[in-house]
């Protein structure tokens, strides 16, 4: 369909920075989230630290074509279909359970996310009110699970959504938000595109060459580590990480 005029073309589009995580550190500091991400059974996918063919990656979204929760794609003249079945697979991600985006009530989500009762409006509810443990974890939920550019520190319903499954140990099926994070991008103006570091392991099993193909490697900043606490605005005092005076960067500059 045309253009309209503030849509940015797919094969003009930025790739989503995607992020890992440095488990061995959250470990030694106490962070409890690091045994229920594994209990998800997403700590190899939290790992990733693989090349992203930016090419590709644009051509895999150009290409793209979505029906009933299954996507297709042509590169270099090879045809992907992906089901959240096979993503998961190829993700080691488990493909079972809850298949909702979006809890019933947000006010239960907070309730597991806040340790209390949120009494006040839930519109437009900035990260600044949890926790540094629920704050490293929302970090990781929007540059690992829904990759998104532009503003970062709001607590949307999916974000609820998932670090409620995460901090009750509730298996959720991240497989499928992928594959409708994927649609979505098609139908936002100025999405940037997500998951090339999964998608470079699509490609990989597919048979897709990457010889020739300008690439993008990880560099030490696209680990989510203590220097995360620091841009947060935390610092470890007396053997703990308390909250600064003030955040020294925003979520969208993480």
């Amino acid at each position: 369909s045309p253009l309209t005029p503030n849509k940015v073309p797919l094969s003009d589009r930025n790739i989503e920075p995607e992020k890992n995580v440095d488990f061995n550190f959250f470990k030694k500091e106490g962070f409890s989230f690091v045994l229920k991400i594994k209990k998800q059974g997403w700590d190899y996918f939290c790992k990733l630290k693989k090349a992203i063919y930016v090419d590709l990656v644009r051509e895999f979204y150009l290409n793209l074509a979505y029906f009933n929760g299954t996507v297709k794609s042509i590169i270099k003249g090879t045809e992907i279909t992906l089901d959240p079945v096979h993503l998961g697979e190829i993700l080691r991600l488990s493909c079972k359970d809850y298949k909702k985006m979006e809890l019933t009530h947000n006010k239960e989500g907070l309730r597991a996310i806040l340790g209390r009762e949120f009494e006040e409006n839930l519109n437009k509810l900035e990260d600044k009110i949890l926790s540094i443990e629920m704050r490293v974890l929302h970090t990781m939920v929007i540059k690992l699970f829904i990759l998104r550019s532009g503003r970062h520190d709001l607590l949307s319903s999916r974000n609820i959504c998932i670090m409620f499954h995460v901090i009750t140990e509730t298996p959720f099926n991240l497989p499928i938000l992928m594959i409708e994070m994927m649609r979505e991008t098609l139908n936002r103006s100025k999405a940037h595109l997500p998951y090339g570091m999964a998608l470079s392991l699509v490609f990989r099993r597919f048979g897709v060459s990457f010889e020739g193909e300008p690439v993008a490697r990880l560099s030490q900043t696209n680990t989510i580590n203590h220097h995360t606490l620091h841009r947060i605005g935390f610092s470890k005092i007396d053997g703990g990480w308390s909250k600064g005076a003030e955040d020294v960067e925003r979520a969208e500059e993480e």
